[in-house]
């Protein structure tokens, strides 16, 4: 699976740096099974013994090639991205005809097939880039590549918005791709792999075009079911029975944990971390909680709380507020935005949170849907995967990149949104 480039022993194991075939091959058993052992157990959870024991190697072993589990992860994001730099090469021109969808979908086909074979370098790429950041930048060839259609289409008047901020609407274009296969890949929606490409590559066009009848307009599939799949009963996080002063220093303890989780990840933060930020003591603090985890999961329950009711309040008709409802989404996103990036860390824990997290994305994904139904047309399943993916990047854009104001992010997920998930204005689709 791996190209085996540079392919050499670490000093000081050997006289000569260079080994040959032999070597070579221990040194891909090595990065193929650090691949699996990433997806069983997390980055966070990896060790080097699990390494070597997957790569039947010894230590010393291990060690003639890599000089830590950070060496091997960033090993495999070189591999991967040489891998998608070589994929981007291949994306030619996008089209504004069935042909330039067909050729999205050939391409998103290729790409689900990379993502699926470097799925725990995605999947944990946020917390090891946090732990320890790569001697090199990784190169951003999908934005950079989509950033020069969207000017190519912009440049012959085959956009509707010609002041589009087209770097930040090929960031939200590649987030938005990125997520969507993130969570088919996870089996959120159950639907077949060509359909899922067909599917998005006709809305990735009618991002970069906008809505085109008998080009990237398909008949109304996946409508969702009539009876509407309910919250969880105990979604909520009420206060517990304490005088007034106790609920104000709870209230603060969990303030400190959703500052402390965006800087340092779930499994860096410790009680002292938030003890520290609250200014408190850690008596104070086990007199309302029985560790971290007691914490997180009420902070947890908060935020998917506030995003819940956010969900619910999604527009629903064409002429709605739609810059409006993200400006909310912003908001309660960044006051919770620690904390949802955290539970996205605990994957591999042992957590009822984990269980909790695919009953919430489920109902998630039933009131996007309806939302995506009421337009007419399209694969509903695949653009209600997308708007999750294009609603989630704007936040986490706005958290990472702290340079680049809302009202830009906003301009630029609103028109996503509007121009590949719910335009309808004009559209005449048939209906099967």
């Amino acid at each position: 699976m791996m190209d085996g480039v540079d392919v050499v022993r670490r000093q000081p194991f050997g006289n000569n740096p260079f080994v040959g075939e032999r070597g070579a091959s221990t040194q891909r058993s090595i990065l193929d099974a650090a691949l699996r052992v990433f997806a069983d157990h997390g980055f966070h959870e990896t060790r080097v013994e699990l390494i070597a024991e997957a790569a039947g190697c010894s230590r010393p072993a291990f060690y003639q090639y890599f000089s830590s589990k950070e060496d091997v992860f960033w090993r495999l994001a070189g591999h991967l991205a040489r891998e998608l730099e070589a994929l981007v090469d291949r994306l030619g021109d996008v089209t504004p005809d069935l042909e330039g969808v067909a050729a999205l979908a050939v391409w998103l086909d290729e790409f689900v097939g990379l993502y699926k074979a470097y799925q725990p370098v995605f999947v944990s790429f946020r917390e090891a880039y946090r732990e320890n950041e790569p001697s090199e930048p990784l190169p951003r060839t999908i934005t950079t590549r989509l950033q020069e259609i969207l000017e190519q289409a912009s440049s012959v008047g085959a956009t509707a918005a010609p002041d589009t901020d087209h770097q930040l609407a090929a960031e939200a274009l590649t987030a938005t791709i990125l997520r969507t296969v993130h969570y088919w890949l996870l089996g959120v929606e159950q639907i077949p792999r060509a359909r899922l490409t067909r599917g998005l590559a006709a809305t990735v066009h009618r991002i970069i075009y906008t809505a085109m009848p008998r080009v990237n307009i398909d008949p109304l599939i996946g409508a969702p079911p009539r009876r509407a799949p309910a919250w969880p009963d105990d979604i909520d996080a009420k206060d517990p029975d304490l005088r007034p002063r106790g609920r104000v220093t709870r209230q603060q303890l969990l303030d400190a944990g959703s500052r402390v989780l965006p800087l340092r990840g779930y499994h860096e933060t410790r009680v002292d971390d938030i003890v520290k930020e609250a200014g408190f003591s850690h008596g104070s603090f086990y007199r309302y909680f029985e560790n971290k985890d007691d914490l997180f999961s009420v902070l947890a329950l908060e935020a998917v709380e506030h995003l819940v009711q956010l969900v619910e309040r999604f527009p629903r008709d064409h002429g709605d507020p739609l810059d409006e409802w993200l400006a909310e989404w912003f908001e309660g996103y960044r006051s919770k935005g620690g904390v949802i990036s955290a539970w996205e860390e605990i994957g591999f824990a042992a957590s009822d949170l984990v269980a909790r997290s695919a009953e919430i994305t489920v109902v998630y994904l039933d009131r996007l849907e309806r939302v995506v139904a009421a337009r007419g047309f399209g694969d509903v399943r695949v653009d209600a995967l997308a708007l999750l993916a294009a609603i989630e990047f704007g936040p986490h854009a706005a958290l990472r990149q702290r340079s680049v104001d809302d009202s830009r992010l906003i301009a630029a997920v609103g028109r996503l949104i509007r121009c590949g998930i719910l335009d309808s204005a004009g559209i005449d689709a048939p209906v099967r």
